[in-house]
């Protein structure tokens, strides 16, 4: 009998610890971006870059990096829900004329980041286009 307890108590364990590791895993993402880009007032150029969280505690700030490590840009972000509708693990970029600006992405089916918008952003809302662009 006290091994079914010790058993029990094992198992929920490994079930208690599932989550956090899928956590972690839904904290990094990569993806290749086929265009010239704006995230957080910088411009960056087409590439792979991995999108990660900089603390998963608080998942808030984010940090986009290229392959090289040669550019990374920090980002402050918002949650994102969708209970209703489901998504793939997708950036999305506004896209104003010629240029992009990433706006968001979703890391799991119904939850993901929205960054902080910019002021011009707000000004052009009404023209802009979303583009999607499938994560890794």
């Amino acid at each position: 009998m006290k091994f079914g307890r010790v058993g029990a108590a094992l198992g929920l364990l490994v079930a208690v610890g599932l989550p956090a590791s899928a956590q972690q895993i839904r904290t990094k993402m990569g993806v290749t971006i086929p265009f010239n880009f704006v995230v957080g007032g910088q411009d960056l150029p087409a590439g792979h870059y991995t999108i990660a969280a900089v603390n998963v505690d608080t998942n808030t700030a984010w940090r986009i990096t290229s392959d090289d490590d040669r550019l990374s840009v920090s980002i402050i972000t918002h949650d994102a829900s969708s209970p209703i509708i489901s998504h793939h693990r997708v950036v999305v970029f506004q896209q104003f004329d010629k240029r992009y600006v990433l706006t968001e992405f979703w890391t799991t089916e119904h939850s993901g980041r929205e960054l902080l918008k910019a002021r011009h952003q707000t000004l052009v809302v009404a023209s802009a286009q979303n583009v999607e662009i499938a994560a890794e």
